[in-house]
């Protein structure tokens, strides 16, 4: 199912034919366990609360609307081609069969900070935002703050300084 999955956001993303809105879910920039997989599990979960998917429960299997107007996507904040090096995310990829070459990184060149989204074709097409599993951008990614609507983390933080925030969800333990 999750290469199914990866290759149908793949298809909408290259495609963009009806979509609105393209929403990118940010781990944290130390890739761990928690963050590669609550990136993931966020994209699905998403995807599925704004009828991209439908997901069927007795064959364990997706369903992807043909036009959907919202996609979540699934970023691992760390450059493309290091990932081998992450030996416990790489050994639970593995064991479920999730490629990891079909995830989104923060080194594409959708996320160049002189090209930012430019590589959309539908130029109305509204990009946002969710950090997940932390909520302060390193140094390296703070041109990526006006596009954070969303944050899902444990570590309560008294001020958020992204003026397009319009969600913090803080659960201890996430």
């Amino acid at each position: 199912m999750y290469s199914t999955y990866f290759k149908e956001l793949k298809d909408f993303y290259d495609h963009q034919l009806s979509l609105d809105v393209i929403t990118f879910i940010l781990g944290n920039n130390s890739c761990d366990m928690d963050s590669a997989l609550s990136s993931f599990l966020l994209s699905l979960g998403k995807n599925i609360k704004y009828n991209t998917i439908t997901y069927n429960k007795s064959n364990n299997t997706a369903i992807f609307n043909k036009n959907p107007k919202r996609l979540f996507l699934p970023v691992l904040n760390i450059k493309r081609g290091t990932f081998a090096q992450r030996l416990d995310l790489k050994y639970v990829f593995d064991l479920f069969k999730i490629d990891e070459n079909l995830f989104w990184y923060i080194s594409d060149d959708i996320f160049d900070e002189n090209k930012l989204f430019l590589l959309h074709k539908n130029n109305n097409i509204k990009t946002s935002i969710i950090l997940v599993d932390h909520s302060k951008l390193c140094d390296e990614q703070k041109f990526l703050a006006d596009y954070i609507t969303e944050i899902y983390d444990h570590h309560p933080e008294n001020k958020y300084e992204y003026k397009n925030l319009k969600n913090a969800h803080i659960k201890y333990p996430l």
